[in-house]
């Protein structure tokens, strides 16, 4: 899987971008989708957070 950033249509001005970040009392396996990740994992969070990220074009 490759990232390539932010890529919003070009003169649409800003756009908003979430990020969930999660500390954890174990390692996850594999690449888990969210909805698999949240089954898997739930027991595990220890703390959780949202980054907002802004971009404009």
């Amino acid at each position: 899987m490759q990232y390539y950033g932010p890529q919003p249509p070009a003169g649409h001005g800003d756009h908003h971008y979430y990020f969930w970040v999660y500390a954890l009392d174990t390692n996850v396996e594999g690449t888990p989708t969210r909805e698999q990740f949240l089954d898997t994992y739930a027991d595990n969070i220890i703390e959780q957070n949202r980054i907002v990220g802004l971009y404009s074009n």
